[in-house]
């Protein structure tokens, strides 16, 4: 019964006994469907054979003894130029060591003659082409692996797990790090490690191992030859590696985008901070402006009230002409009375500096409503009296902001406020049954209303949540911690 193969064959038997060759044929063509065979009597026709066959040769069966080589200097011949050809040895010598020796040089199979068949054949050449593809196959993936590895622009390496010694690196990590590759086979990742740091370390490794993790993603500090520091964010692959258990790791230097990003930071903090400044002085300012407008102001008008109250009254009787005139004086002056308290209350209510943030959100509430015919519903649960003038004002400038906006923009016909306080937090949130705020409202820088509310939070540690109720609103929610 024939034992087709996948695909056409092409043999090269080199053997110079003619009866051997026969009976190897005709055990080929009883195992396969047309197998090409070619012969070579010698070691210089084998040669020359391979060489012009463009094709190559799918397996060589090789006699050890031929009229000008033989044994293991002719194995060692023919593997020199057929290392992609499975070589299969078909001898009567049946040394064990001998046939040891002959596979440690290359060949795929060592058979004896006299106990081969067209079965044990056939499963010989098969077995030996398919370890040939297979170790090509593992060949090409360990040079692409070790290709991508050494090539790699990023530093990585590989060390122990257990003992933490580097067990491998590429050439990216000895040029950034300053050590040659001998220098790291014989440290740890100690070395590499501020000493400060070694603790993190040690937790870091016993993690990896108790947890048995397979990836990890971290960012640490590494130290390089010349002392200098640099913060690098790592990714790490559990793997076997030399009967070990390691972990390679790839490295990303971020020390200069750190930098930048502390350097931003620190611009940040500035600006944050004098903008706090400016609000204070602002906030000042408005108070003081407000107490002169009231006081000064409000008492010279008061003053000149009564004098033309005293001047109408004396007229009545002398000159009864000027009562009309006097009259629409003293409404004047009435009315400039009124914009002088909405001016100066505008400026700064007086009620928050006097009876504090509660009270002065309760009568937002009532003037907004009133203003605008909003129904508003107050929730207020607080148990602290006073959270002090930063916290008052800037929960008042944001609420103040927040009811601005719906007057002008949310088409609401109803707002909810709630004032509590929980957790040692301040919770202070608003929300509309209008047509809610969009995403761009939300993005928009130009807008300085909605940074300005989240700023001010900010400026108290806080935090600043606006969101759209799915098409039923805006909520806008502050949370202020108390142990600032």
């Amino acid at each position: 019964m024939k034992l087709p193969l996948n695909k056409d064959i092409n043999i090269l038997v080199v053997e110079d006994n003619i009866g051997d060759y026969v009976l190897i044929s005709d055990y080929l063509n009883e195992g396969f469907e047309n197998p090409h065979i070619q012969q070579a009597k010698t070691y210089a026709q084998t040669f020359d054979i391979v060489k012009k066959t463009p094709k190559g040769f799918d397996v060589i069966l090789l006699d050890l003894s031929l009229p000008d080589a033989e044994g293991e200097s002719l194995i060692t011949k023919v593997m020199s130029f057929c290392e992609n050809i499975p070589v299969i040895i078909l001898t009567g010598n049946n040394d064990l060591k001998f046939a040891l020796k002959a596979l440690n040089l290359g060949v795929t199979d060592y058979l004896i003659k006299n106990d081969i068949s067209a079965v044990a054949l056939f499963k010989s050449i098969v077995f030996s082409i398919e370890r040939k593809e297979i170790g090509q196959q593992l060949h090409k993936s360990k040079k692409e692996y070790q290709d991508l590895y050494s090539l790699s622009p990023l530093p990585i390496f590989i060390y122990d797990v257990n003992t933490l010694k580097f067990l491998d690196v590429n050439k990216a990590t000895e040029v950034h790090y300053g050590y040659t590759k001998q220098e790291f086979l014989e440290m740890t990742l100690v070395d590499i490690r501020p000493k400060k740091d070694i603790k993190i370390l040690t937790n870091a490794i016993e993690s990896l191992k108790n947890e048995h993790k397979k990836y990890t993603k971290r960012t640490v500090r590494h130290k390089k030859k010349n002392g200098e520091f640099m913060q690098v964010q790592i990714h790490g692959f559990t793997i076997e590696y030399q009967n070990k258990l390691a972990e390679t790791i790839i490295i990303n230097d971020i020390t200069k985008q750190k930098k930048y990003e502390d350097e931003i930071l620190e611009v940040n903090t500035k600006l944050r901070n004098l903008t706090a400044h400016l609000q204070r002085v602002r906030e000042e300012e408005r108070i003081t402006i407000s107490r002169e407008i009231h006081d000064e102001l409000g008492q010279q008008l008061t003053g000149i009230k009564l004098d033309v109250s005293w001047l109408k009254n004396k007229l009545e009787t002398v000159y009864p002409e000027a009562n009309d005139r006097t009259s629409r004086l003293i409404e004047s002056i009435n009315k400039t009375i009124n914009d002088v308290r909405k001016i100066s209350t505008n400026l700064r209510p007086g009620v928050l500096d006097d009876l504090g943030l509660e009270a002065a959100i309760e009568w937002k509430t009532t003037q907004f409503e009133d203003q605008t015919g909003i129904k508003c519903t107050l929730t207020i649960h607080c148990d602290i009296v006073d959270y002090g003038e930063e916290i008052n004002t800037a929960i008042y400038r944001i609420y103040q902001e927040a009811l601005t906006n719906i007057a002008r923009h949310s088409n609401a016909t109803e707002v909810k406020i709630t004032l509590e306080t929980k957790d040692n937090k301040l919770i202070f949130e608003v929300i509309d049954n209008g047509r809610g705020i969009t995403e761009v409202e939300k993005k928009n820088t130009i807008s300085l209303g909605l940074t300005g509310m989240k700023e001010r939070a900010i400026m108290l540690n806080g935090d600043f949540f606006i969101e759209n109720l799915n098409g039923s609103g805006t909520k806008l929610k502050v949370l202020v911690p108390l142990d600032n």
